[in-house]
């Protein structure tokens, strides 16, 4: 009986440091950690700035072109009479600077075309992002109730399990003393380990929803805890019963 209970309180606790989240807290940390929403949001932003009439060569250009040039020369100068005359100090520059303006006024629409095109793609990305926002707010509410079920279902084969236990350590006892055959033994240790089956594979399917609510939300961990909110009704765990019915 002690070691029932304490089994229980170990479970209880295990259960309190789980990190409970409603579905609100779910989908907003998804929306701003999603990889598949931050890739489309970021190609979003690359259709929009690409949308624009300079982009479709509607809009003058302005070219400038600077040119640097220096050479220094070294002059040797021998009169008829005298020494030879050397000069190291003649140096020329010469600096270039252009400055063109072009714009096209007309190349049969095709500048037209070009900037319809673009706005079709902003209108694309735009789409596209939404699509894949609204998949992603789908997926994790499915997955969200998907979770509260399969916890249920959970707490439910706990408690049968709990009870083809108690019924085994029964069907041991009165088997000891003569009451019980044989076969109510065996009968009665098949239903344990059925029901203790059901449960570790129950187990299996709460742990896979999880990982698969972390992946969403693009946690850091996929093994992080956490615990679907099965009801929006706050239950106040310090009323008395004896001081509400007095």
């Amino acid at each position: 009986q002690c070691s029932r209970m304490s089994k229980w309180a170990s479970e209880i606790e295990a259960n309190a440091q789980e990190k409970l989240l409603s579905l609100r807290e779910c989908l907003e940390t998804g929306l701003q950690q999603n990889y598949d929403i931050l890739i489309e949001r970021n190609l979003q932003r690359i259709s929009d700035n690409n949308a624009t009439a300079a982009n479709a060569g509607m809009l003058p250009t302005l070219g400038l072109t600077a040119g640097y040039m220096g050479s220094a020369d070294r002059t040797e100068t021998t009169p008829v009479e005298g020494d030879k005359m050397v000069d190291n100090a003649a140096f020329d520059q010469t600096v270039d600077v252009g400055l063109s303006l072009n714009w096209t006024l007309f190349d049969g629409m095709r500048l037209r075309a070009n900037y319809n095109k673009l706005r079709e793609l902003q209108q694309k990305g735009e789409l596209q992002t939404r699509l894949t926002i609204e998949d992603f707010v789908a997926d994790l509410t499915a997955e969200y109730y998907n979770l509260i079920q399969q916890t249920l279902r959970l707490k439910n084969f706990r408690y049968a399990m709990a009870l083809s236990r108690e019924r085994l350590r029964i069907t041991e006892a009165r088997y000891q003393i003569g009451d019980f055959s044989r076969l109510d033994l065996l009968q009665a240790r098949v239903d344990f380990n059925a029901d203790s089956s059901q449960y570790m594979s129950q187990q299996e399917l709460v742990t896979s929803s999880r990982i698969r609510i972390n992946e969403l939300m693009a946690n850091k961990s996929i093994d992080e805890k956490c615990v679907a909110q099965d009801t929006v009704i706050k239950v106040n765990d310090a009323l008395q019963w004896d001081a509400l019915s007095a």
